[in-house]
């Protein structure tokens, strides 16, 4: 019979490896079993300096005892009264995969000792009459080796779960990719009504045909109104672009609100004024400056500006309340006398967290509300819309 190797893992190397590490560290427990009382009661003593020992003298306490202390080692007679204990390190090795089984066993018994080992039952054997010296070495070996073989198991199941999570992590990315690319399909004819508007309202004008003043004038306020549609679009579509990966870069800088409140409405003069709306505007401490970022700040507002524009009438009133707090900026527009359905609000959450993989055709408006849901939600920003006795609110929370 061929030993192959005194243990699983080459333990010269174990050994310089973890040469620095103290016994009393690994938390091992040892169960020692022999007939012999004396021997179990020596064992103990010798080993009970450095780890924590278990011993019986009888059989039908071997399980039990492993059962309740879970020992990490077993230490055992080969030759015992009714068994051998190769027999009892099988049971044990099925309750504990990971145990270390050594046997103590004279010449005679080595024949199947190796057997044993060969058959990955038995790490190491002792012979009688059991030398200090070797004991104390073949135990500490033996712990060493449970100690690396459960921490390579516990590497492989890290492995194994990261490469789990990073296989779903790249299957989200890859379905978002194909997503967005049928997103921006969908949409990308969104570019041409404000790109024709523009072109043939600039060839108008660098025609040599005559126009009056107030021809001049109203392609001027054409070119301007599709300029701005055309930018918004493009500030959607950039935002939402980034939706689903780690690359929102919010970049927060001390803002003027006033400022901030005076380029929405810029931005969103020329609609206000074709309904002939009026907007008032209510801003607690008006000369305040918050940490936001104010790109996003003022896209998410415009386009839910635009969005209660379009469900306007001629001469409706948007109110905007805007309030900054300690830990966040609410914000909340109410377009009076505007009352949606409950079926029409199920409509519009539908869109808010429309699939990018659907077919539904979207306005830009609809498109710059999703984009500025997507965008809150991610900031981890509250965001909430709903029909109230004086018309349709939607208020959003923004963490500072």
């Amino acid at each position: 019979m061929i030993l192959l190797r005194p243990s699983r893992i080459n333990g010269n190397l174990l050994l310089k490896r973890f040469h620095k590490m103290k016994l009393e560290e690994m938390d091992i427990k040892i169960l020692i079993v022999d007939t012999d009382q004396m021997v179990t009661m020596s064992i103990s003593n010798i080993l009970s300096e450095s780890y924590e020992t278990i011993s019986t003298n009888l059989e039908e306490e071997i399980i039990p005892l492993a059962r309740k202390h879970k020992p990490q080692i077993v230490l055992i007679n080969y030759q015992l009264d009714k068994r051998y204990g190769i027999d009892f390190l099988v049971e044990l090795k099925d309750l504990f995969p990971d145990i270390i089984g050594i046997i103590i066993t004279t010449y005679k018994d080595l024949k199947q000792v190796l057997e044993g080992i060969n058959a990955d039952i038995v790490y190491y054997y002792i012979h009688k009459p059991i030398n200090i010296e070797t004991l104390k070495n073949t135990i500490h070996r033996a712990a060493i080796q449970y100690v690396a073989e459960v921490n390579q198991k516990n590497l492989l199941q890290t492995i194994k779960k990261q490469n789990l999570e990073l296989n779903k992590q790249n299957q989200r990315l890859e379905e978002l990719n194909r997503q967005k690319s049928a997103f921006i399909r969908n949409i990308s004819h969104r570019f041409a009504t404000p790109l024709t508007a523009i072109l043939a309202t600039s060839e108008l004008l660098w025609s040599d045909k005559k126009i009056s003043k107030e021809c001049q004038k109203t392609s001027i306020h054409i070119i301007y109104k599709n300029a701005i549609l055309l930018t918004q679009i493009m500030y959607n579509l950039s935002s939402f672009g980034k939706i689903g990966f780690a690359d929102i870069h919010i970049f927060p800088q001390e803002t003027s609100l006033e400022q901030l409140i005076s380029a929405i409405y810029q931005v969103s003069y020329l609609f206000l004024q074709e309904k002939k709306l009026k907007f008032h505007v209510h801003h607690i401490h008006p000369d305040k400056s918050v940490l936001i970022d104010r790109d996003i700040f003022k896209l998410i507002h415009v386009n839910i500006l635009n969005y209660l524009i379009s469900l306007s009438r001629a001469k409706d009133t948007i109110e905007w309340k805007l309030h900054s707090q300690k830990q966040a900026l609410e914000s909340t527009f109410l377009l009076l006398n505007c009352f949606l359905s409950e079926e029409e609000l199920i409509s519009l959450e539908q869109k808010m967290v429309y699939s990018m993989e659907s077919q539904q055709e979207l306005s830009n408006i609809e498109i710059g509300l999703v984009v500025s849901y997507f965008i809150l939600s991610q900031a981890g920003a509250m965001f909430d819309i709903s029909t109230t006795p004086k018309g349709l609110e939607i208020n959003i929370q923004i963490p500072l």
